[in-house]
């Protein structure tokens, strides 16, 4: 299709880029309503960063150049920012998880995904500063124990 645009990207953009592009969204909006239903948050992201490389290596093999970076923007916008908040929120394995079970590979794979969409990061530190808020007001009030409230070096512990 390059070549018959002749110096000209035209034939290919119009006729195989833009339904290529525009199926591939539709196929990955799809996708991703399956991938949450069936999966934890862990599961789902490493589909994702799947997912991504899958697409590059077959932009650069088989499509254009010029196609890697729309292909990639598609699958960023229907896999990460449409829902970043829904995975970064999962009950029982979203971000709270991970950092309660000290899942550092699993948070730096989202943290990896959540930066290549606007505001993914801030969709991170808003659900860890909302669970450290909770954990130290729990703290300061007694509900986390009633022994760290009544020891000050042991409060001072459980606050770190």
């Amino acid at each position: 299709l390059m070549t018959i645009g002749i110096n000209s990207r035209s034939v290919y953009a119009e006729d195989f880029e833009k339904p290529f592009l525009r199926e591939s969204a539709e196929f990955y909006q799809r996708e991703s309503q399956t991938f949450l239903a069936e999966n934890s948050a862990a599961v789902y992201i490493r589909k994702v960063e799947q997912r991504l490389k899958e697409e590059s290596d077959r932009a650069r093999h088989y499509l254009d150049a010029s196609t890697e970076e729309p292909i990639l923007k598609v699958v960023e916008e229907e896999l990460i920012s449409r829902h970043m908040k829904t995975v970064v929120e999962m009950e029982n394995s979203g971000v709270v998880h991970m950092l309660k079970h000290s899942h550092v590979d699993d948070l730096q794979c989202m943290y990896g995904l959540l930066q290549r969409v606007s505001g993914g990061h801030q969709t991170m530190i808003s659900a860890v500063s909302r669970h450290l808020r909770e954990q130290g007001r729990a703290l300061v009030t007694g509900e986390e124990g009633s022994e760290a409230g009544k020891n000050a070096i042991t409060f001072v512990q459980s606050l770190l």
